[in-house]
């Protein structure tokens, strides 16, 4: 990490989610869809997470290895594949950058393999601006409601102290 532009962290507003709070966040989540929404967690079909942006893919991982607990410990040892492999396709992820983008997708493929459950699909995990507004806004808008334009100006205002602003390119962009 020593070789990084701090630099560019500070422009792209680049933070490292470390391993405890992923574990900390995914045990949360699990929790609140058992004992709020009386689902089965993180086994439960119905469940799609998002992880808006995504880094390198620790929540993502934190989940799929979470599942995989869960699933041996509710269903047994033979359950375990299908039931990461069931989740796999319900975890989404955002990234504006192309390198924590690419080590998601490889990182997440290495815990899938590894506990059995390698994907013949792609990976729901999206090179994207998380907040940048698409066709003007308006799916945006409808399901952010009221906080979208406050959020929209923030990440978009020219003044922003971490130099990225309007008209700003996204990496790889000219």
């Amino acid at each position: 990490m020593g070789g990084l532009d701090h630099g560019a962290w500070r422009r792209w507003v680049v933070y490292c989610t470390p391993v405890p709070w992923a574990r900390y966040m995914r045990a949360s989540v699990d929790r609140a869809l058992r004992d709020d929404l009386n689902s089965k967690g993180l086994l439960d079909p119905q469940v799609l997470l998002l992880d808006p942006a995504c880094g390198t893919g620790t929540f993502l991982i934190a989940a799929a290895l979470a599942a995989a607990e869960a699933a041996r410990a509710e269903y047994g040892d033979g359950s375990v594949a299908a039931e990461v492999a069931s989740l796999a396709s319900r975890l989404h992820g955002f990234e504006i950058l192309v390198g924590p983008y690419t080590v998601a997708h490889y990182r997440l493929l290495r815990e899938m393999a590894g506990l059995g459950a390698p994907l013949d699909h792609r990976l729901p995990i999206y090179l994207t601006a998380t907040l940048a507004a698409s066709g003007g806004g308006a799916g945006s808008t409808a399901a952010l409601g009221f906080r979208y334009a406050a959020l929209l100006e923030t990440s978009t205002a020219p003044g922003r102290s971490d130099g990225v602003g309007a008209g700003t390119p996204l990496p790889g962009q000219p």
